[in-house]
């Protein structure tokens, strides 16, 4: 960059060369004594804190880990308008339910005692994997990836009849959803034994 004045032409060429601190030259076509000297230690010293200052603004901008994540205020009224409870607690109880009856015990028992067998599962989980044990963890998972600005759109978003009636129907969808991954276990279990052994003949070459 090039300063034109009275003086000569004062030159700044940026130097980068590490965190050792020399981080500009300077070349004084017009300056070459002490004085020129004292200008490049000035000029020096100036862009030092101005070069970090950029630096610190694009780490900041380039990390969202770095900035202010959402107020858990504001991370709790996401979670009841996308009713996170209700969806952690549907997909808990329909996974177990779809798992339970995959098996090939299960064809052999009476409803009732599937029944029973349910009812029972349910009263554990609700001891120890409940929505209470979980919904701190959800509360960090929602800082972590979504930014303030993002759960203010969603805000939004909850007051639109139609977002509402697509939550309905996502969740009425859970259970049948769940099963869809146990109609393909069989196949994925035969396919990866197939897998496994190839594995294992290799190992013992």
């Amino acid at each position: 960059m090039d300063l034109s004045g009275a003086g000569g032409s004062l030159r700044l060429d940026a130097d980068y060369r590490g965190f050792d601190g020399d981080l500009a030259s300077v070349s004084n076509d017009g300056l070459n004594n002490a004085e020129g000297g004292a200008v490049q230690a000035r000029i020096g010293l100036t862009l030092i804190p101005m070069q970090l200052g950029v630096l610190g603004l694009l780490l900041v901008s380039g990390d969202p880990g770095l900035a202010q994540p959402p107020s858990e205020a504001l991370v709790r009224e996401a979670l009841a308008c996308t009713r996170a409870e209700e969806r952690f607690t549907i997909g808990r109880d329909a996974g177990f339910k779809a798992g339970f009856n995959s098996t090939a015990s299960a064809s052999m028992l009476p409803e009732a005692m599937k029944q029973d067998i349910f009812e029972r599962f349910q009263r554990v989980a609700d001891q120890v994997f409940s929505w209470r044990n979980v919904e701190s963890r959800f509360i960090a998972l929602f800082q972590r990836y979504y930014t303030t600005a993002d759960l203010e759109g969603l805000r939004r978003l909850c007051s639109d009849p139609v977002y509402r009636r697509l939550l309905d129907a996502d969740l009425k969808m859970i259970p049948a959803a769940s099963q869809i991954g146990l109609d393909f276990q069989p196949q994925i279990q035969g396919l990866m034994q197939k897998e496994l052994e190839e594995v294992f003949e290799d190992l013992s070459r």
